[in-house]
């Protein structure tokens, strides 16, 4: 993302209209992206459209104990 953006809730917006898009369709989620896997960790209202196999790094997080 461009530096102008940065900051303004952009990336989390995109992350967030996925997670909605993946409910709708009921598609699952893999965050290969470091932004969106740093979301994902921060949210466990979303950890349901993620794809089985990242659930140990979800465990493992640091935001697990929050």
């Amino acid at each position: 993302m461009p530096d102008t953006l940065r900051g303004k809730g952009i990336g989390r917006a995109l992350v967030e209209q996925a997670v909605e898009d993946a409910r709708r369709l009921g598609h699952r989620i893999v965050p290969l992206c470091l932004f969106a896997r740093s979301q994902f960790q921060q949210v466990p209202q979303w950890w349901d459209v993620l794809e089985q196999f990242t659930n140990q790094w979800r465990k493992d997080s640091c935001c697990q104990s929050k």
